[in-house]
Parts: structure tokens; sequence; C-alpha cells
């Protein structure tokens, strides 16, 4: 297939871009210069590029996550929930000494009799292997999961406990995850002491934010079949519907180019775009932004939210007003391969 090969480059693709690296920059130097106990938010809306940043900074931070002394400075664990979209603290306590390669406790048989033993005996097996393996940093992927706890935790609670965990064991905990989960530790004044804030924000509708996606639709261009110019002529749909976030535009590309060969299309097209995300599909993500906007203090303009009213936004030398829904963007009811 001809949009095989595209697909392939571009989930390949580490596109370099500003402030990818200037927060890349500001969480590397945090995290590397914590003192022991500290707790670090890396936040930003969905698609934004935490993953990515994630796993730089996990290879990064520390030569390797193995040591020949059997030390194990560094382990990343994602925040998945596991019971009925809830998440487990027993079982994350489990996924952790898996990590560590439990070094009291042999793997095989002695696996079943952990998942056996409470959840207070599990969280002391996880403080002496912490201590044992001289592990200095926990970095939790998809952190905003810590939030959706069982009925019997309150929102913040599991953080919590990941605090006292820094506390016993000179841990440096670097949570990356939604605006929900800042807001969270922001209201938390025992969480609130010892927080550091790193921001992961979408590119905005300034000038210098619009010539740095158009540098990224260049670097994009490269990796696909367009006409030259494609994307840069199609800037500002682009811009609404991946609500300046880069993750989120080459996922869009992805669709558009498997659109693309069920059209049996050999270019790229904006119809293939249009058939492949509505403009509602944005409206969550449009919320979260929103909500880092109002926790943050953001100076560039905030994406509209399920509100009628239009929201007061600057305007750029193109006219553009960020957040406003553009109905042309949505495909109509007939199919866009023709």
């Amino acid at each position: 297939m001809i949009a095989s090969r595209y697909i392939d480059q571009l989930r390949a693709l580490r596109l370099s871009h500003a402030t990818f690296e200037a927060t890349y920059r500001r969480a590397y130097t945090q995290v590397a210069l914590s003192s022991p106990s500290q707790l670090i938010v890396v936040a930003g809306p969905t698609r934004v590029g935490k993953t990515t940043l994630g796993r730089r900074l996990t290879a990064e931070l520390i030569d390797s996550s193995h040591h020949e002394d059997g030390t194990i400075p560094l382990i990343r664990e994602e925040a998945a929930t596991t019971n009925q979209g809830k998440f487990s603290t027993k079982h994350f306590t489990l996924r952790l000494l898996e990590q560590l390669s439990d070094p009291i406790t042999s793997i095989g048989a002695g696996t079943a009799l952990r998942r056996s033993q409470s959840e207070t005996h599990l969280r002391l097996h996880l403080e002496r292997c912490l201590k044992y393996r001289k592990t200095r940093y926990l970095v939790v992927d998809e952190a905003q999961h810590l939030l959706r706890t069982t009925g019997h935790l309150r929102p913040g609670e599991v953080i919590d406990t990941l605090k006292c965990l820094a506390n016993v064991t000179d841990l440096t905990i670097v949570l990356i995850g939604g605006y929900e989960l800042l807001q969270t530790c922001i209201q938390s004044s025992h969480l609130n002491g010892r927080l550091t804030i790193v921001d992961f924000p979408p590119y905005g509708d300034d000038e210098q934010s619009i010539n740095e996606f158009d540098r990224i639709l260049l670097s994009l261009e490269q990796h696909i079949p367009s006409k030259q110019g494609f994307l840069h002529e199609h800037h500002e749909r682009l811009y609404r519907g991946s609500l300046g976030c880069v993750g989120l535009l080459v996922e869009w590309t992805i669709k558009a180019l498997a659109e693309m060969q069920v059209c049996s299309n050999r270019e790229l097209q904006l119809k293939h775009f249009t058939a492949t995300r509505y403009a509602i599909q944005n409206q969550p993500i449009a919320d979260e932004i929103a909500l880092g906007a109002s926790l943050l203090g953001w100076k560039f303009p905030v994406f509209s939210t399920a509100s009628p009213a239009k929201p007061q936004i600057s305007s750029t030398k193109r006219g553009r007003r960020v957040g406003v829904r553009n109905p042309h963007r949505d495909p109509g009811p007939t199919s866009s391969c023709r």
C-alpha cells in the first residue's frame, strides 16, 4: 500500500520543535537537580507529546536503568486503570515490585504469594526494595489516572500516599499527566509544599507560535505524499483541528493517510483530513486546555469550550480567532472519496 510506508515514517518520526525542547529542558533540569522527596508534575493536554517527553527523560536522566552493582536508580511505570476503569494501588505496587526485580522475594512462585498478601505488607515490601535498589526517581506516565480512585478513596489521596513513599525512601517522583492532575495537586496544601510544576502547553496564536507551527508543518510535509506547500496552505484548519498539539497533528495526519488509501488517491488532500476528524472530537481537549489556562494564567488565547458564547481572544495578522469552531471543517454526509 502507498500509505503504509509513509505511516511507518510518521510513527518513527520524532519532530524537534520549540515547545517540546523548552519543556524538556525545564523538566530534565528540575528532576536532575531535585532534592529527595520532591514531587514534579509535568502537565499538558492530550496528545501534546508528554509520553515522548517521559521516554526521553527516562533514557537521558540515568545512563542505564540496571547497573552492575544491582542498583536501579530509576523506574518508569504507567498509572493504568485496571478495575472497571478505576486505579488499583495494589496492582500499581505489584508492577513497581516487578520493575525492581523484587530482590527479596523470588519471581515465579513468589509472585502468586505476593498477590495474596495485604496491601499494607506489599507497601512495606516496596519501601524496602526501593531502598535496597537505591532508586532515586519514579516516573509515572498517564498520572491523571491516579485520580480514578475506588469508592473509599478521594481524588488526591493516592498522590498523597506516593508523596509519603517519597519521604520514606528519598525518592523524587515525576508525575506526567493532564491538567486535572495538576489541579488536584495545587489544591492540596500537603502536596503543594514540595510541588514543582512543568507546563507543557499547546501552541498559541501569537506570531512566534504561528511561525513555529509553520516550521513543524514544513518538516512534516517532507514525510507525506503531497504537493509542495500543501500543509502550509491549510495552516489554519490544521492548527484548529489539532488545537496546537503536535502529537495530535501527527496522529491526524496518519489517519488522513489511511483515508487517502481508502480513496485510492496518491496524494494527501484536505478532504482526507476533514473525513477523519470531527469538530466535536476536539471539545474535551479544548476544555482541558481551558483548564490549564485558568490554572496557570496563560497569556495566549484559550480554545473555546462548549459555551455558545464566543471567547474573548486576540487576533493576529492573519485574522485568526483561535478555538472558534469553523463549520467548514466538518465533513458532509456524503463520502469524501471523489
